[in-house]
């Protein structure tokens, strides 16, 4: 018997209707990836503002306990005689913040009456770095700093009306306030969180004032503390690696005897609002102590009142010089 072999058309799928598949899928993913990402730079960003509240609060908290803020940063120049101890050891203000975060113990390590980098009578250069469990790191930094014992947070001590590199452009053409000609050196011009200098070369200079709560008349949540300037020693914007000389890298190599005051420890990681571009933009203009962050289209300020603000790299030049100046008598942004 002769046995007709049937033909069936199989159930799978033909060459185009493959296709067709295909490409829904790739324009599902292209349309969900978008989405994602902004949800991860979004629970970034939380980090990050969670980040500078804590260090805002742990200021406030400094201040409450003291009866002043602690310095942006204090410094010197001049050095004492060969194990004399320095009428003003160096160190960043952060430091004095540490038991105010859940640090107290690293503080313990630090001996305040010698400089933060000293290895010679104190222990401080191996306490200072150290890593501080990612509390000074913004996570959308895509420069890992852990390991360069770095912060993404400074103190920005005033603004410079005046001179060679400052706002003065902005001020001439008021896009800022000049305050009715203001001088350069008036307080108006300062933030609480100042920067404590001492210089024992002659002729002697310092400037050790201490500032409180009762003078931020310009209100606690209209002046600002801590803000980002992030992904040091790495330099982004317009600054010259090459231009100096004694340059960060080496053929690309980190020379890392260089970088120490970008740490978080060290008495120059703080900043001075001097710096814009474009025209008029103080914001992302560049990371060498300016407000800088890799957040999309701004940063994120903290405030006096503990509260943590985005500032948009838009903002109005002078909306921005109000948040910095605590007295400056300017009108809220």
């Amino acid at each position: 018997m002769v046995k007709h072999l049937r033909r069936f058309r199989g159930d799978g799928f033909t060459l185009v209707e493959l296709l067709v598949v295909v490409a829904i899928i790739a324009i599902l993913i292209a349309l969900l990836l978008p989405a994602v990402q902004a949800a991860r730079e979004s629970s970034r960003k939380s980090d990050c503002a969670n980040n500078l509240k804590n260090l805002a609060l742990a200021a406030l908290s400094f201040e409450s306990s003291r009866g002043y803020f602690a310095p942006a940063a204090q410094d010197r120049d001049g050095e004492p005689p060969t194990g004399v101890k320095p009428a003003l050891a160096t160190h960043n203000g952060i430091t004095f913040l540490l038991p105010h975060f859940d640090q107290g113990n690293k503080l313990q390590q630090i001996d305040l009456s010698w400089d933060w980098d000293d290895a010679a009578r104190s222990k401080n250069e191996l306490a200072t770095k150290q890593d501080l469990g990612g509390i000074l790191i913004c996570p959308s930094s895509p420069v890992v700093q852990i390991a360069r014992h770095a912060t993404d947070y400074c103190a920005a001590n005033r603004v410079d009306p005046a001179g060679p590199r400052s706002l003065a452009p902005l001020v001439t053409t008021r896009l800022v306030d000049g305050k009715n000609g203001l001088p350069e050196l008036d307080r108006g011009w300062d933030n609480v969180l100042q920067f404590d200098f001492l210089d024992t070369v002659p002729p002697l200079a310092t400037d050790r004032r201490r500032t409180d709560c009762s003078e931020i008349t310009d209100g606690l949540s209209n002046t600002s503390l801590y803000m980002e300037s992030v992904a040091k020693p790495f330099m982004f914007g317009w600054y010259q690696r090459t231009a100096d000389p004694a340059p960060l890298f080496y053929n690309g190599e980190e020379n890392r005897s260089i970088n120490s005051r970008f740490r978080w420890a060290s008495p120059e990681t703080w900043m001075t609002i001097n710096n814009y571009c474009h025209g008029s933009q103080i914001i992302n203009c560049n990371n060498v102590s300016q407000p800088y962050g890799f957040h999309p289209g701004g940063i994120l300020v903290s405030f006096a009142d503990g509260h943590v603000e985005f500032a948009r790299e838009e903002i109005d030049p002078n909306a921005f010089v109000a948040w910095i100046t605590m007295s400056g008598g300017e009108t809220a942004p």
